[in-house]
């Protein structure tokens, strides 16, 4: 094996090993984790605008989350993901459910 393909071995391995909540602004070194836990004031309001000016995972964070609280309240959310703290992610699941039963109807009609 030579160096190179050595190399390349390794970098496949731990890009595989990566997952993607890895790659997220939030995980940088230095971030203050307690910024994501708040749902309202000064630190979600910056965990938010990190979120949307900095992560390359928003989306994929966004939609992780949206999957893991469907049907939830607001009160058994909490903190900032994919860039929206958790009532507007309630407002979005409800928005999304709807749309989705109208579509079921209409199919079913």
């Amino acid at each position: 094996m030579t160096p190179a393909s050595a190399s390349r071995t390794l970098t496949g391995r731990l890009e595989r090993r990566l997952d993607w909540h890895d790659l997220g602004t939030c995980r940088e070194d230095g971030r203050d984790p307690a910024m994501w836990e708040a749902d309202y004031g000064k630190k979600a309001r910056q965990a938010r605008a990190l979120c949307w000016l900095h992560c390359p995972v928003r989306v994929r964070c966004l939609m992780y989350t949206l999957e893991q609280e469907a049907g939830d309240l607001p009160r058994y959310r909490f903190g900032v993901a994919g860039g929206l703290n958790k009532r507007e992610r309630a407002e979005l699941d409800r928005g999304l459910r709807e749309r989705r039963e109208a579509r079921t109807e209409k199919a079913a009609a």
